[in-house]
C-alpha cells in the first residue's frame, strides 16, 4: 500500500524540483509533478518564500535563485574535517584569493569549533 507524502515531504519534493529545472516550472507543471491541486502549490510556494530564495519570472516560472540559496547538508565529523583540510590545502596552493572557497572554510571552521576547537 502506498502512503500519502506529508505536507513536509511534498514540501522538500518541490525544493528538489524546483533545483532540478534551472529555468524554473510553472504552476501547471508543479502540479502535474506533484499531483496536488494548483491552490495547493500556490500555498506551498507561498510557505517556501520565506525559506528559500524564491523567483517568479514574467512568464510565470517559478525557480530558486541560485546565488542565495544555502544547500543543507549532513556530514560526520570525519567528512567536514576532510573538506576543511582539502580546502586549506586549495587555498595554500593557489596564487590567488577565492572569496567563496573563504566563505565555505570559514562555515566548516565555526562547525568544527564545536569538536576540535583548536582547528576551527
Amino acid at each position: 500500500m502506498i502512503s500519502a507524502l506529508t505536507k513536509s515531504e511534498r514540501l522538500m519534493q518541490l525544493e528538489k524540483l524546483l533545483l532540478a529545472h534551472s529555468s524554473g516550472l510553472r504552476r501547471s507543471e508543479i502540479t502535474r509533478c506533484l499531483g496536488v491541486h494548483r491552490a495547493t502549490v500556490a500555498r506551498y510556494v507561498t510557505e517556501l518564500t520565506g525559506y528559500l530564495p524564491l523567483t517568479e519570472g514574467d512568464d510565470g516560472r517559478i525557480g530558486i535563485n541560485r546565488d542565495d540559496y544555502l544547500s543543507n547538508i549532513r556530514l560526520t565529523i570525519h567528512e567536514v574535517l576532510a573538506l576543511y583540510l582539502a580546502g586549506r590545502l586549495m587555498t595554500d596552493r593557489t596564487d590567488r584569493f577565492n572569496p567563496h572557497a573563504a566563505a565555505a572554510l570559514r562555515k566548516l571552521g565555526q562547525s568544527l569549533r564545536a569538536f576540535a576547537p583548536t582547528i576551527g
